[in-house]
Order: C-alpha cells, then structure tokens, then sequence
C-alpha cells in the first residue's frame, strides 16, 4: 500500500509540472525589519486598460502559495495580494518586462510600510532568464537605497519560477445589455 502512495505522490508533482512555487532567496532589510523570501510565484499581469504591455509579476515570500488558485485568476495581482497566507507575512513583489527593467514593492504585513523602487532608482537587475515560460534572476541594491521618508534600505534576492499560464481574458463586452 506504501508503494501506491508514492506513485500516486509521484504522479501529482509530475501533473502539477509548474504548479509549484520556485525558489528564492535573499532579503529586504530597512528600520522596519528583513523580508527574507523563500518561494517565488510569477503570473502575467495587464493594465486595466490593456494599453501598457503586459508584464510578469514575481511574488517573493515564506509563505506557502496556492499556485493553482493563482493559475485560475483573470486578476492573479490582485488575488495574490488578498491570499491569506499572507495576511501575517511580509513579501515583495516584482514587475519584470520583457526588456529586463524591474520595478519593486516590498510589503510588510504588520505595519503595511512599504519600500518602493526599480530599475531606475538604484536597483539592478541581472535576469538568467526572462522568457513568456521562466524568470529567474538576481534583484540588488548595490548601495543602500532611500525611501521617500529619508530610511535606508538594501535589498538583494535571488527567485527562479515558472510564469502560470494567464487565465482566458475576459469577454469583451456588446453594447446590448441583457
């Protein structure tokens, strides 16, 4: 009986393929504290108008994510950002384009402060991979950073994920209501 547990555990991680959270690591650290993630869940994210390209969003955390609730997502930023499990758990989050820019916002659960930054601003960015299927990379402040308050922070994470199949767009609207 053992043996059909394996093999049906076995078969589960091979259909949930990209369904698990990839690896990160690293940290925040500012006056506030040290976000130190260990799991990176990335999704494509639009616009609310559509005009802007789409970009891929990476979620930084120690949490435990439900991945597949994320896949099913029309909004995944926005469901990210309500998930329970981080409710009590800092995280940081990542907007990667496809040119390589990177901008940050990294969130802390019991204060909701947040440091904002991005490629512009004194972050740097070195991307292994950023493909319409993987992201990966490092994110750092080589020197320390300030916030708009004047605190200093630095930052340096690592993250490797599979980005989860957008969910089907919406449907456009007709003029006729029902």
């Amino acid at each position: 009986m053992k043996s059909v547990w394996c093999l049906v555990a076995f078969l589960l991680c091979l259909m949930s393929g990209s369904a698990m959270a990839g690896p990160a690591s690293g940290s925040v650290r500012s006056k506030t504290g040290a976000i130190m993630p260990k799991r990176a869940v990335a999704y494509v994210v639009r616009d609310d108008e559509g005009v802007a390209p789409a970009r891929i969003e990476v979620l930084l955390t120690d949490a435990a994510i439900d991945v597949a609730r994320l896949r099913a997502e029309r909004d995944p930023h926005r469901a990210a950002i309500n998930l329970e499990a981080l409710r009590d758990h800092d995280y940081l989050l990542l907007w990667v384009a496809a040119d390589g820019t990177v901008a940050m916002n990294a969130t802390y659960s019991k204060t909701m402060t947040q440091y904002i930054n991005d490629t512009d601003g004194g972050l740097l960015a070195t991307l292994t991979s950023n493909t319409p299927q993987k992201v990966e990379g490092r994110v750092y402040s080589p020197v320390p950073l300030r916030s708009i308050d004047g605190a200093s922070y630095r930052m340096d994470v690592t993250f490797s994920a599979d980005i989860l199949a957008p969910a089907d767009p919406p449907l456009a609207r007709s003029g006729r209501q029902r």
